[in-house]
């Protein structure tokens, strides 16, 4: 008579089918991270476009014109240090005359704004032509 001793512990074949499962979670929630992390980056853009915006409005009350740079509202007008992208780009700033201004920041997740009247939402005629991949905010 065989007597069938009892052997405590795991396959190999279910050790890899959990293995694999903790391999396809960790991937897709790294997915969603990165995704969120460029979301949140967006989002920081729009509020320092919207910033500036505002910012170069009320210059334009005490001053009469557009500033020249993003830089000459550093302090009274923008906090210091003047708002930065939180990547790797850079802010754009066009001015072309006292009435016409636009600052646009490229966006990561490739949604730029758009809008039922397409002049709105880029820099055309104030210098600058960005559009689709950035966020624009101009004087309207």
């Amino acid at each position: 008579m065989h007597k069938q001793q009892k052997r405590s512990g795991f396959t190999l074949i279910e050790l890899l089918v959990v293995s694999t499962i903790i391999v396809v979670l960790g991937m897709i929630g790294m997915a969603s991270f990165a995704n969120a992390s460029k979301g949140a980056r967006d989002g920081k853009r729009k509020s320092d476009m919207e910033t500036i915006r505002q910012a170069a409005i009320l210059y334009k009350q005490q001053y009469g014109s557009y500033p020249a740079s993003i830089g000459t509202m550093e302090g009274s007008y923008l906090s210091q240090p003047i708002p930065a992208d939180p990547g790797s780009y850079t802010y754009s700033y066009w001015t072309n005359s006292s009435s016409l201004f636009c600052t646009c920041a490229q966006m990561e997740s490739g949604k730029g704004n758009t809008g039922s009247n397409p002049g709105d939402y880029n820099c055309s005629g104030v210098g600058g032509t960005t559009t689709g991949d950035y966020y624009c905010a101009k004087n309207l």
